[in-house]
C-alpha cells in the first residue's frame, strides 16, 4: 500500500521515510552523546577534599614541662654565722695586762691596805675598761657578718628571680612562636582544601551543564523523529483525501 501511495504522489512517502531516517539517525548519534556526558558525570571525582587534612596542633609540646625552681638550692648565708669570740679574748687579754701593769707598778711596795685597796681599784677600772672596748668591737663585727649574710642572701634571690623570669619569658616566645607556626600551616592547608573544593565544584557543573546540553539536543532530534514520522502519516492521509473525498 505505501509503494502505490508513494507511486501516486511522486516519492512523497519515500521522501517521508528518508526524513524519518535521517532524524532517527541523528537521533541515535546524539543518545550517545548523551550517554557519554552522563557518564562522565556520573564518574566524576567527588570525594572529600578535606579527607587528608592534617592536625597540625597534633604533638604539641608544653614548653612549661621542664620548668625548674630556680629557688631551690638556695644557700643559707646565715648558717656559717659564728658566735664573736674575739670579744672575749680581747677582754681576758685586757684584764691580765692591767693585772700584770698594777703588780708591776707595785712590786717591791710593802703591803699596805692603802696600797692594795688602790691596786684592787685600778685593776677593776682597767677591766671595765677593756670589757667596754672590746664589747664595741664584737657588736661591730657581728653587725658586719650580719650584713653581708643578709646582703648575700639578697643577691641570691635578685639573681634566682632573674633568671626565673628569663625562663619564663623564654618558654612564653617558644610556645607562641610554635603555636603561630601551626595557626599559620593549618590556614593554608584549609585554604588549599577550600581551592580544591571550589575546582570540584567547577567540574561538577560543567559536566552537569554538558549533560543538560546533550539531553536538551537529543531531546529536540527526538521532537524531528516524531515530526518525520508524522509527516509520512500527513502523506498518506493527504493522498487517501484527495482520491476519496467523500
Amino acid at each position: 500500500m505505501s509503494a502505490f501511495i508513494n507511486f501516486f504522489t511522486g516519492g512523497a512517502v519515500d521522501d517521508a521515510n528518508d526524513a524519518v531516517s535521517d532524524a532517527m539517525a541523528l537521533e541515535s548519534e546524539q543518545r550517545e552523546k548523551m550517554n557519554r556526558a552522563k557518564e562522565a558525570y556520573a564518574n566524576m571525582d567527588i570525594g572529600n577534599p578535606f579527607a587528608n587534612m592534617k592536625n597540625e596542633f597534633e604533638g604539641m609540646e608544653n614548653q612549661f614541662a621542664d620548668m625548674q625552681n630556680q629557688f631551690s638550692g638556695l644557700e643559707n648565708t646565715m648558717e656559717d654565722l659564728t658566735v664573736n669570740q674575739q670579744q672575749a679574748q680581747f677582754q681576758a687579754q685586757q684584764a691580765q695586762q692591767n693585772q700584770a701593769n698594777i703588780m708591776e707598778g707595785l712590786r717591791g711596795a710593802a703591803g699596805g691596805s692603802g696600797i692594795a685597796s688602790l691596786a684592787q681599784s685600778l685593776a677593776k677600772s682597767g677591766q671595765l675598761a677593756s670589757q667596754q672596748a672590746s664589747a664595741s668591737i664584737g657588736q661591730q663585727e657581728s653587725a658586719n657578718q650580719m650584713a653581708s649574710a643578709q646582703r648575700a642572701g639578697q643577691l641570691q634571690e635578685m639573681e634566682a628571680r632573674g633568671e626565673a623570669a628569663v625562663d619564663l619569658q623564654r618558654r612564653q616566645g617558644a610556645a607562641a612562636v610554635d603555636l603561630q607556626r601551626r595557626q599559620g600551616a593549618m590556614t593554608v592547608q584549609q585554604q588549599q582544601m577550600a581551592g580544591e573544593e571550589r575546582a570540584q565544584a567547577r567540574e561538577l557543573d560543567r559536566a552537569a551543564t554538558m549533560y543538560g546540553i546533550e539531553a536538551q539536543t537529543l531531546g529536540a532530534y527526538s521532537d524531528q523523529v516524531t515530526a518525520a514520522q508524522q509527516g509520512v502519516q500527513d502523506v498518506k492521509t493527504n493522498f487517501w483525501d484527495s482520491v476519496l473525498p467523500f
